[in-house]
């Protein structure tokens, strides 16, 4: 499969005209036409990442290389990928999700340990309820701290 077949396979998989996915992209709906047809054959790695973001894709698929190349390195980053997944769990709770660091280092000081750690684990299964109920002792207790 070409380059082009590929991008317009993503592009009716995800129901764009040429115009929608060129908006998105950043060009014209010429341009998509002519990189579907294989008039344009060196898209610029900036298009082609948005091109894969907004397709849901990699953008190897858009890079045409040998396939038994593609798979080898495929292979390699989706290895990769997963090593990172891990480190990034083992990290626990992202800085993001904080907004005042204090809070954000008792958390993480809490899922680094085995026995707090449970604080986190207990919530996932938690009804609506348990975490209303959750959520007014703390909001009384601020309040009363405030």
């Amino acid at each position: 499969m070409t380059v082009g077949e590929k991008i317009k396979m993503y592009r009716e998989k995800k129901g764009y005209t040429l115009e929608e996915l060129g908006n998105r992209v950043g060009v014209g709906k010429s341009t998509i036409r002519k990189w579907e047809n294989g008039i344009i054959k060196n898209m610029r790695r900036d298009k082609i990442q948005i091109l894969a973001e907004v397709l849901d894709c990699s953008p190897l698929e858009f890079i045409d290389v040998d396939e038994k190349v593609i798979e080898k390195y495929q292979k390699e980053l989706d290895e990769y990928a997963i090593r990172q997944q891990e480190i990034e769990d083992a990290k626990g709770p992202s800085n993001i999700y904080y907004k005042d660091i204090e809070t954000q280092e008792i958390a993480q000081k809490i899922f680094q340990n085995e026995e707090l750690r449970l604080l986190f684990d207990a919530a996932k299964d938690a009804s609506p309820e348990d975490l209303k109920t959750v959520h007014t002792m703390l909001t009384a207790l601020k309040k009363k701290e405030g």
